[in-house]
């Protein structure tokens, strides 16, 4: 595992460097942003404050509820300065899904930044989060005081790397970044589970949230390394969470009473390097036998075609790019089918690292190349859809079907 020291000696500059570094470094980024998701999701009143409704986006004619939070635009921001604090060559190819500009309440548009000390980052939330009737909200200083601390504390890494010989180059790296995935599912908030006989969750629910980062290879398009971060993947009580010493006041901001027993969100941090031996640290499902035949999961409003071709098999729909294509990688289930154009490169980057971690494909719906990182489009969608395989013998079974569906 790489030492804390190895990472904060300083910059890095371009050149070969060590692909281990680059990974702890994106795990522990996407852990500071579970964090800050989970405070800003603990009071329903803080949470109406962080939340800007954005313009419809219209996919094939159907209309999607968007929504942007000012947990988004801090989440985007932290990775950003965390990785080119540590990888000046990489500081303009760190590209994520918002804009760093978020309108409060008071109709001010804010150009959020984490600051070079917390102060700074404290005047900027609180500009963010000021009242329409300009008072000072007690709520609004707490959270503004508690972000900052999350913002400017040391973070461990959540999980333990194994040792990594594989190199990269900064200077020939980009990284895509969606901060939330599923932001519509944060806002309703549903506390709704998965169970062992329904692994896969059908409607919006928190566990569903993900923290999406992904690296990619300048010259060849290709991710290289990923993580997805599941800040709401179960609920412990309080008793047996022990948070790091020092850290109970960002505990009680992210407490919910159920059943009389006081509980803490608790996450997960799955990830994966597509370079040299190709390691991952995702724990796989125990799944039961098919029987002949395949668990897919697909987007709630799948084209009838595509669904019809899949009869005979299990047809799963959920929401979230993320969390369907971590369905694929947990083993839940076998495929993940995307033949609409609305994905975008920050939702598929590190879910695609991970795959191919795994031994598992993600290709383009209407032919069979992988989709690319580099080269993009003006809304940077994944234009030709998607179809992600635990297997070449599942992607082929999937292609048989598909058709002329595709």
């Amino acid at each position: 595992r790489l030492a804390m020291g190895d990472i904060e000696a300083g910059p890095i500059p371009a050149g070969q460097a060590p692909i281990s570094g680059l990974v702890e470094i994106l795990c522990r980024a996407s852990e500071r942003a579970a964090r800050i998701a989970r405070v800003c999701r603990s009071d329903e009143k803080l949470l109406r404050m962080l939340v800007e409704e954005k313009k419809q986006r219209e996919v094939h004619g159907v209309s999607y509820q968007d929504f942007k939070t000012l947990a988004d635009v801090l989440i985007q921001e932290s990775v950003r300065k965390e990785v080119a604090d540590l990888y000046p060559a990489m500081k303009e190819r760190l590209h994520g899904e918002e804009s760093p500009y978020f309108r409060g309440a008071n109709g001010e548009l804010v150009h959020v930044c984490v600051g070079s000390t917390p102060a700074e980052t404290i005047a900027v939330l609180m500009r963010a989060l000021q009242p329409a009737d300009g008072s000072v909200d007690d709520a609004a200083v707490h959270a503004a005081h508690v972000l900052s601390e999350v913002l400017h504390a040391n973070q461990d890494c959540p999980v333990v790397l194994p040792a990594m010989t594989a190199t990269f180059d900064p200077a020939m790296t980009g990284i895509w970044i969606d901060p939330l995935d599923a932001t519509s599912a944060y806002v309703k908030g549903s506390t709704t589970m998965p169970t062992a006989e329904a692994p896969i969750l059908k409607s919006d629910a928190l566990h569903v949230v993900t923290v999406l980062i992904g690296a990619f290879d300048l010259a060849s398009g290709l991710p290289i390394a990923g993580v997805v971060n599941q800040p709401f993947f179960e609920e412990v009580s309080v008793a047996a969470h022990k948070p790091a010493a020092g850290r109970a006041r960002l505990v009680r901001m992210d407490t919910l009473v159920r059943e009389g027993i006081e509980r803490v969100w608790q996450g997960r941090c799955v990830w994966g390097v597509a370079l040299g031996e190709r390691l991952h640290g995702a724990n796989h499902a125990a799944r039961a036998e098919r029987q002949g035949h395949l668990d897919v999961v697909h987007s709630k409003k799948e084209r009838k075609d595509v669904l019809d071709a899949l009869q005979g098999w299990r047809s799963m729909p959920a929401p979230g790019a993320g969390y369907k294509l971590l369905s694929v990688i947990d083993g839940y289930a076998d495929a993940f089918i995307q033949s609409a154009n609305s994905t975008f490169k920050w939702d598929t980057c590190g879910p695609h690292a991970i795959l191919l971690a795994h031994g598992a494909l993600l290709q383009n719906f209407s032919d069979t190349a992988p989709p690319l990182y580099h080269e993009t489009g003006p809304d940077h969608a994944n234009e030709q859809g998607l179809i992600a395989a635990r297997s070449q013998e599942i992607m082929d079974q999937l292609r048989q079907r598909l058709g002329n569906a595709s």
